[in-house]
C-alpha cells in the first residue's frame, strides 16, 4: 500500500527538479521550495507574492505548478464509492499521458513511477488506511540509534526500542482506548 505522504512528496520533487534544471539560479534559494510544496490557498499574501514573482520568471512554472496543484488535489481524494472513483480515475490517466508526452525527461519519469503505483493510488482513494504508525516506530528508532551512535548490542537496541513504544502498547493507555 502507498500513501499520499510519499506520492505527494515524489510530485513536489518533480517540480522542484524541473525548476532547479531550467532555472539554475533558483538552486540556492531555499524558500521557494517550501512555497512550491504548500497550496495555493494557504499561502500568506507576502508567500503568494514571493511565488507569484517565482512562476513569472518562465511561463512553464506557472504551468508545471498548476498541473501539480491539479494532480496532488486529485491524489487527495479519499472515501470514494467505486463509481465515485471513476471520472478521477479518467482524469488521471489523462493528466499520466500529458506528462508522458512532455519534452522533460523529469516529467516523463514521474509518469512512469505514478503508472507503476496506479492500482495502490487508486486504493488511496477508496481506503483511508495509513501507515502512518509505522511511520512513527521508525522515527523512534531512527532516533534511538542517533542517540545510541557507537553502540553495537542488538539486544541493549531492542530492548530500548520496547521501552521506548510499550506506551502504544499498554492496555491502560489513551491510544488502546480511542481503538475502542
Amino acid at each position: 500500500m502507498t500513501d499520499r505522504f510519499h506520492v505527494i512528496r515524489l510530485i513536489n520533487k518533480a517540480l522542484h527538479d524541473y525548476i532547479k534544471t531550467v532555472a539554475p539560479e533558483q538552486r540556492w534559494k531555499r524558500g521557494y521550495a517550501h512555497l512550491l510544496s504548500k497550496r495555493r490557498e494557504n499561502l500568506t499574501n507576502k508567500q503568494k507574492e514571493r511565488l507569484d514573482e517565482l512562476l513569472g520568471m518562465d511561463s512553464s512554472f506557472m504551468l508545471a505548478y498548476d498541473f501539480k496543484q491539479r494532480l496532488c488535489s486529485l491524489l487527495n481524494l479519499k472515501s470514494l464509492t467505486r463509481q465515485a472513483c471513476r471520472k478521477p480515475l479518467r482524469e488521471l490517466t489523462q493528466m499520466l499521458d500529458d506528462l508522458r508526452n512532455t519534452s522533460h525527461l523529469i516529467w516523463r519519469r514521474l509518469a512512469d513511477t505514478l503508472s507503476k503505483w496506479f492500482v495502490p493510488i487508486i486504493c488511496m482513494w477508496r481506503f483511508t488506511k495509513s501507515n502512518g504508525i509505522t511511520e512513527g516506530f521508525q522515527r523512534k528508532m531512527k532516533f534511538i540509534q542517533r542517540r545510541a551512535y557507537g553502540f553495537r548490542n542488538f539486544q541493549n537496541y531492542r530492548l530500548r526500542v520496547l521501552l521506548e513504544c510499550s506506551h502504544l502498547f499498554n492496555k491502560n493507555s489513551s491510544f488502546h482506548k480511542n481503538l475502542g
